[in-house]
């Protein structure tokens, strides 16, 4: 029989109605309520995916079409990294390769999060989720120390087999309730606050990748959506204060401000268990990283996957499904914590203190024993957990002055001719490539016109 007939999501946003969709779309059985405060907001944050949210489309029927009209969004092919090394330089992070057919290439979107947030839960509810409107007051417990029910601000006990904490960075859950702690990443990555502002778009159309430039305490990135462009700078706290950063912003939108700067925390990290009891965090809830290689919808995605593997096993089996759970779910937050790390660690930039700290971080073991198998030649294993590997990382790697020490053995087994002829195959796969990216970029303009 399956041990969670009843589910309660608490909190909305992103995570909370992905998870509701993705339930009451796979799960039939299974009743599904989210509780969600009333939005606060009146306006979103546009964001930048991975190529992965297709798949999570793919798989609760959304159409392509209908989510860009509803969430305003545009098309991305990747990122535009300025000044990461030294000032001056440029390069582009593109998606990964073709599609698996080799039809098409592979891309992403851009899109406002509140819109989309109101997209999957309008889909959510017409497939059968319950909504309540309401805050949090008391978490009810189990002998066991898991949670019972949920006491609400409107007067209503809300019970559940599962709880599923989509509550922000709060995790009121998992973290407050629970007590699970939460693992700090900020010695590798201690960008602390963010200014968030939207602004006019300057250009006729929004341009298909979003731009990540790095600052003297930070960074800032750029993000068109169909109606307007999101701006944001994250930084640390120890090399900027607030008011100078919020004035590095608005000197850089690319249009007038339609609405005013706002300020939020930053935590790069994750709880030290993800699943605890009969409460499983997602989004922020879970852990939080810098956007700069779009983790945020990717770990959402990824964490529900695997939630949904631990509901299809069997009642004997969960304890070792949810162990397991947790595992995947901390490797996975490491190796993006380590990709980002590289963009930092790599720097050969001194001309702020931001910087000049940067350049002395001590690096991840997981991180050191990956740049020195790159430098050596050794492809080492691809991670079970990546959504991206490979050319990836080689991307990074490149652009980052990172050099290879010796050949890679396999060439020492070719001849001059063969060699040579490898590299124009591969010359002519990539032009192919670009070839269909400007074809399928120039037919998606036409569909969001």
């Amino acid at each position: 029989m399956q041990p969670y007939q009843r589910i309660v999501i608490l909190g909305g946003g992103t995570a909370g109605w992905m998870a509701a969709l993705a339930l009451v779309t796979s799960q039939r059985a299974v009743e599904v309520e989210v509780v969600e405060a009333a939005p606060t907001c009146s306006i979103g944050i546009g964001v930048a995916s991975c190529a992965a949210l297709r798949e999570f489309h793919r798989m609760v029927g959304i159409d392509e079409a209908d989510f860009l009209r509803a969430t305003l969004g545009s098309y991305r092919l990747g990122t535009e990294l300025r000044d990461w090394q030294h000032l001056g330089q440029r390069y582009f992070d593109m998606l990964a390769g073709m599609e698996p057919d080799g039809t098409a290439a592979q891309y992403a979107y851009q899109f406002d999060t509140q819109l989309y947030a109101g997209y999957l839960r309008r889909l959510a509810m017409l497939r059968g989720v319950h909504r309540n409107v309401g805050r949090l007051e008391q978490a009810i417990r189990r002998a066991d120390g898991g949670i019972s029910a949920l006491q609400l601000s409107n007067g209503r006990n809300i019970c559940a087999d599962l709880f599923i904490d989509c509550s922000g960075g709060d995790a009121l859950l998992l973290g407050a309730e629970l007590g699970v702690p939460f693992v700090d990443f900020s010695q590798w990555l201690p960008a602390d606050a963010v200014w968030l502002c939207p602004a006019e778009r300057s250009a006729a159309t929004p341009a298909p990748c979003n731009i990540a430039v790095a600052l003297d305490a930070g960074w800032a990135w750029q993000i068109s959506l169909q109606h307007r462009s999101e701006h944001g700078y994250i930084y640390s706290r120890r090399h900027c204060d607030d008011a100078t950063a919020r004035t590095r912003l608005l000197a850089r939108l690319d249009g007038a401000a339609l609405a005013e700067p706002r300020l939020q925390h930053l935590r790069s990290g994750h709880r030290s268990r993800f699943w605890q009891h009969n409460v499983v965090a997602l989004g922020q809830a879970a852990g939080q990283l810098e956007p700069l290689e779009a983790p945020a919808v990717m770990l959402i995605q990824r964490g529900l996957t695997d939630i949904l593997q631990v509901l299809a096993s069997p009642a004997s089996a969960q304890a070792d499904a949810i162990a397991a759970y947790n595992r995947a779910q901390e490797r996975l937050y490491c190796y993006e914590r380590d990709r980002l790390i590289l963009h930092y660690a790599r720097s050969t930039r001194q001309d702020s203190q931001f910087w000049r700290d940067m350049g002395k971080l001590a690096l991840p073991d997981a991180l050191a024993l990956r740049l020195q198998a790159w430098r050596e030649c050794v492809n080492p294993p691809r991670h079970e957990a990546a959504r991206l590997d490979g050319a990836s990382w080689g991307g990074i790697y490149a652009a980052t002055g990172c050099v290879l020490r010796r050949c890679d053995p396999v060439l020492l087994e070719l001849t001059r001719e063969e060699a040579l002829h490898a590299r124009d195959a591969r010359r002519v796969r990539l032009a192919a490539l670009m070839e269909l990216v400007q074809r399928e970029y120039g037919q998606q303009h036409q569909l969001l016109a």
